[in-house]
Order: structure tokens, then C-alpha cells, then sequence
């Protein structure tokens, strides 16, 4: 199988009578990355017998291996086009676009390391020969990103001395609310005893009657309006500190995505052909899956030579659950 061709009535037709679409839609379920899936609804059969009996032996190796005890490492991984898109014209990448790019890079280490260390497969094992893991990227992708797709702490100095003084920030914010929420001096003002926040700001919820005792800016009330959440005068300085160490962080994320990105496409033609070899590999490994399913065996052509079929079933038959006579 190919990608689309020109086709006339008589393939066309024979295409239909032996439910193609139904084998197209078949091939896409065992596909498991969406470029795949979407490669699948623009494939015809081949008109030349060469690319045709490759593409059948590619089959058949995937099939013997997946007669073996080891399965495939194959599994799903992000199309990178409109990550790499994004990336060229952002020059900014998302953390969970890092991470989608770290696990597809460690998916391509991993089937060439698998392909490579197997004999009798060197149709699939040109394709894993033109696979580039890409590991120094891998590696600073690595450095970078956590498993949750976050920004790590430690992707550069600047970024953790920033959360290191957001968090002192913090904690004296929170501590000097603490001690007013227990102050006796206001205990009547108070609505409850705990810290929230409104806008990004500490604020500390208040009576509505206890208003006059408590300095600061209204930022909210509750849906009753027996509550205000007001941010008091004594916190104001703490809160916009809070605030700076926040837009540091922030700032110094942005500038890591922003390297990030840069070297990212740096290496976009490698990636383009990882995206194009991993793709191609899964789609092979759909149609192995199918042949298994539909207990299909490869068939040797030859250049002007007869078709014997024995026990030939129609594959739309197959593939609807019918019993075929």
C-alpha cells in the first residue's frame, strides 16, 4: 500500500468491491499516532510490482516479528508539525509541547535500538537506520521539563533563585496574615479564620459590619454580601513583593521556552524525517496487526505471471465478521 495515486474506474471499482474504505478505516484504528491515522485515508494499492513487493515484504518482516515474544515498541506520539509550526513562528514553545517532544524523541531511541539489534528485517531497518534520537536535545529537553510537563525549577540558575524568593515572599505574607487573623484586636471584624485570595492577591474575609476595623482594599464579597474579602493596608507591600518574585518567574520561563524553541528548530529538518521514518514504521505496524487479525498471508508477484488463489476471501467479508464460503 501507497500513499494516493491516480486511480481510474476500473481500480476504483475494484477497490470498492473489495471494501477498501472498510480497509482503510480498519488500518487507522491500529494506528497509533494521529499523522498515521490520517496517512491511512489517502492509501490505494500500488500500480508497479516493485514498490508493491516491498511494501508487502516491509509487511511481512513486522509480521515475523511480531510473531515473536517481543512486542513492537511502538506507541503514541504527538504530530510535530504544529509543534514545530508554532515554533517557527512564536519562537516560543508550550512546557507540554517540550515534553510531547521529549517522549517522541525517546519513542524514535527506543524502535531504533529495537530495530537495529534484530536480524532478517532490513526493509524495516532502513528506516530505523535514518533515525536520529536527537539525544543532546532529548537531554535539555530532559533538563527542562518534568514528567507533569512543567517548567523544572532547576532549567537555569536565574528561574530558581526567582521561586526561591517567591517562596520567602510568600511565607512571610502568609505568616503576617496569620497573626492578624489571631490578633484579639480584630477577632469580632473576621468572618473565618483562613487565607484566600482574589486577583492573584491575599486578601482575608471580613464582616461586612467589621469593615471600619480593618484598613485595606475591598477586592470581592461574598454572593450574601455578609462577606468581604478584603487585602488590609499591613499586607499591601508583602503582597506586591509576592507579585514581582511571581512576574520573575514567569519572565524567566519565557526565556527558557524561548532557548528551548531555538534549538528545537535547529534540528527541525531531523525531526521532519524522525516524524516521517516513525509514521511510516507505525503504519507497517498497523498492517501487520491486520494481516494477523484477518489471518492474511503475503503474496509473491511476478512481471506477467499467472494468480493462483486458493482459499482467497473477500476482505471486506472478513472484516465485517461474515463467514466466507
Amino acid at each position: 500500500m501507497s500513499l494516493a495515486k491516480e486511480t481510474g474506474p476500473g481500480a476504483n471499482k475494484a477497490m470498492a468491491l473489495v471494501g477498501w474504505d472498510r480497509i482503510r478505516q480498519a488500518l487507522s484504528r491500529l494506528a497509533v499516532s494521529p499523522a498515521t491515522q490520517a496517512l491511512c485515508a489517502s492509501i490505494v494499492p500500488e500500480n508497479e510490482l516493485g514498490p508493491a513487493q516491498r511494501l508487502l515484504d516491509e509487511t511481512a518482516e513486522m509480521v515475523s516479528l511480531l510473531e515473536s515474544t517481543e512486542s513492537f515498541p511502538i506507541s503514541a506520539f504527538a504530530d510535530l508539525a504544529d509543534i514545530l509550526e508554532e515554533a517557527g513562528q512564536r519562537l516560543l514553545v508550550e512546557p507540554g509541547q517540550c515534553l510531547s517532544l521529549l517522549n517522541f524523541l525517546r519513542l524514535a531511541g527506543s524502535v531504533k535500538r529495537y530495530l537495529d539489534k534484530k536480524p532478517g528485517v532490513p526493509r524495516l531497518q532502513v528506516y530505523s537506520g535514518g533515525i536520529d534520537p536527537l539525544s543532546p536535545l532529548a537531554k535539555e529537553l530532559d533538563r527542562c521539563v518534568d514528567k507533569d510537563g512543567e517548567i523544572k525549577e532547576s532549567a537555569s540558575p536565574e528561574l530558581k533563585k526567582a521561586v526561591r524568593e517567591s517562596q520567602t515572599s510568600r511565607q512571610a505574607l502568609e505568616n503576617t496574615a496569620r497573626k492578624m487573623l489571631a490578633n484579639a484586636a480584630y477577632k469580632d471584624a473576621f468572618q473565618d479564620s483562613y487565607i484566600t485570595e482574589r486577583e492573584g492577591r491575599v486578601v482575608l474575609p471580613v464582616k461586612t459590619e467589621g469593615r471600619a476595623k480593618i484598613e485595606g482594599i475591598v477586592h470581592d464579597s461574598s454572593g450574601s454580601g455578609a462577606t468581604l474579602f478584603i487585602e488590609p493596608t499591613r499586607i499591601i507591600p508583602l503582597n506586591n513583593q509576592l507579585k514581582m518574585s511571581l512576574i520573575k518567574i514567569d519572565r524567566e520561563k519565557i526565556k527558557i521556552l524561548g532557548k528551548l524553541a531555538k534549538e528545537i528548530l535547529a534540528c527541525k529538518t531531523e525531526l521532519e524525517l524522525d516524524l516521517e521514518l516513525l509514521t511510516t514504521l507505525d503504519l507497517i505496524h498497523a498492517k501487520a496487526q491486520l494481516a494477523g487479525r484477518m489471518q492474511a498471508k503475503n503474496f509473491r508477484l511476478a512481471q506477467g505471471g499467472g494468480v493462483d488463489l486458493r482459499a482467497a476471501r473477500n476482505p471486506e467479508l472478513v472484516l465485517s465478521g461474515q463467514t466466507v464460503v
